[in-house]
């Protein structure tokens, strides 16, 4: 059961950052440029307004990045702990 869950997880990490870089890499307006009225809501706004779209665009693939890492530890544990 628990292998499930981790499998699970994983497969929401890897994809979730997955469609973060591609959707960075491809401009996006959502993950590049949100609207600026959406800042106190919405994180990507926030920092657009905070540092810039250059700095965001970096934010987007680091953190898809590590998305796609943690999904992928996540998955190599759970068929360790599986044997």
């Amino acid at each position: 059961m628990y292998i499930l869950l981790g499998i699970l997880f994983s497969a929401l990490f890897i994809v979730g950052g997955s469609l973060m870089v591609y959707g960075t890499w491809h401009s996006w307006s959502l993950l590049v440029d949100p609207p600026e009225e959406f800042w106190l809501t919405y994180s990507q706004s926030f920092m657009k307004k905070v540092l810039g779209t250059d700095a965001l665009r970096m934010h987007n693939y680091i953190l898809g990045s590590v998305l796609v890492l943690v999904g992928l530890i996540i998955l190599w544990n759970g068929f360790l702990r599986g044997r």
